[in-house]
């Protein structure tokens, strides 16, 4: 009579560990990581891009200084602007100066934004699908239904969870830090706090991060329609 009393036990705790282990996997099955993706690919594309633009422009530098060095930029010059060949020659390497000095410039604060935009970026996509999946879990779990706006329906008639979380997230995050690294740079760099470069640099942010969010929410939405259809299908 002990022994099936303790088998009866054992079976009951492996049924109970198989169910927990159930319904774990079937949460995952809500979960995204479209804002950890898109950060990813958000920061290389934009460390990648700026790089090459860096590289390029200094590549050009370089060369127009060494045209002026072996006079061959002086003989085009006289060539093409006869009459007035010395203020020509006078504007370009005013020119290249500036631009040498303002690449200087640049490269100098690329430094420490890429690093800090990657950050930002993967960062943000990360509360992102943190958000997004607490929403799902609800959704699955039935703490939340068709009283929250959020809550839509698939061409099937399947519940799913229509985010707008990236979208207003990320315009919040691009507002805020691009804003804050402007200020931070101004002030390493001993510069007054200009008005209208914190009010450019709040409205690209918000844009840039607009852009970021709505992207993170296409893609959450597209695989939450499709697992809604999905799961549906497997559990009827």
């Amino acid at each position: 009579m002990f022994k099936i009393n303790s088998v009866g036990s054992n079976l009951s705790t492996v049924n109970t560990s198989l169910n927990k282990n159930t319904n774990v996997n079937s949460d995952k099955q809500y979960r995204t990581s479209a804002g950890l993706k898109t950060g990813v690919a958000n920061s290389v594309i934009t460390v990648g891009s700026s790089l090459g633009i860096l590289k390029f422009a200094n590549s050009g530098i370089n060369m127009a200084k060494k045209l002026f060095e072996d006079g061959t930029m002086k003989l085009l010059i006289e060539e093409f602007f006869q009459d007035s060949a010395e203020e020509i020659e006078d504007v370009l390497k005013f020119v290249l100066r500036k631009g040498e000095e303002y690449l200087k410039s640049v490269s100098k604060t690329m430094k420490y934004f890429l690093p800090v935009f990657t950050i930002a970026s993967v960062g943000t996509g990360y509360i992102i699908d943190k958000k997004i999946n607490e929403k799902r879990s609800d959704l699955a779990n039935k703490k939340i239904g068709l009283e929250d706006k959020q809550v839509q329906k698939t061409k099937k008639d399947n519940l799913y969870y229509k985010s707008n979380i990236g979208t207003k997230l990320g315009t919040l995050a691009g507002a805020v830090s691009l804003p804050v690294f402007n200020v931070v740079c101004n002030l390493a760099n001993k510069k007054a706090i200009n008005f209208k470069s914190l009010l450019f640099s709040t409205s690209f942010g918000a844009l840039s991060g607009l852009e970021f969010g709505a992207t993170v929410d296409f893609f959450a939405n597209k695989s939450a329609k499709k697992n809604a259809d999905k799961n549906v299908a497997v559990n009827s």
